[in-house]
């Protein structure tokens, strides 16, 4: 009569086993350029403020931004509108001025700024080029370590506003 093999259960060390290497990847951290430093993994979005002048917009409008990064557009001061849908989950934005937090845009030195408003399709500035400026930097995991964000900021001013 031929033996018939039973298959053998697993020991039960096998979860530690399984888990020693798996944590060790957790606790991995990134060397520095420091030998005796070591990085954390930490991630960070750059972030950028544009102020407009009050007064300048009132109900909703229609933003473009543009810049050598890309492209984006909007619906802002009327969140219940159909084309506020597809804003960018990035982007706010209402009278005072817009924001992005972690949009590729948010790391332009520049940007084209252009805003419509709905009511009567008046261009309330087109095409303004506002420069934005580093405010701060951000380093979460050290001076010496990657990645460094910035937040930047930049005022639109139309044709005709003063300085």
């Amino acid at each position: 009569m031929p033996s018939r093999r039973v298959p053998r259960s697993p020991p039960k060390s096998t979860p530690w086993i399984l888990a020693a290497p798996v944590a060790g990847l957790l606790a991995t951290a990134v060397p520095s350029g420091c030998a005796t430093e070591v990085c954390t993994l930490v991630d960070c979005g750059d972030q950028s403020v544009v102020t407009f002048p009050p007064g300048l917009v009132a109900g909703a409008y229609d933003l473009l931004l543009t810049s050598d990064l890309g492209t984006l557009t909007a619906r802002c001061g009327d969140p219940g509108a159909p084309e506020a849908v597809s804003n960018p989950p990035e982007l706010t934005c209402d009278a005072n001025g817009l924001q992005l937090d972690g949009h590729v845009l948010a790391s332009a030195r520049e940007l084209n700024v252009t805003i419509t408003q709905v009511s009567d399709d008046a261009v309330v500035a087109d095409a303004v080029l506002v420069t934005l400026d580093v405010a701060e930097e951000n380093t979460p995991n050290g001076p010496d370590c990657p990645p460094t964000c910035y937040i930047r900021n930049g005022q639109l001013l139309p044709e005709g506003q003063p300085d």
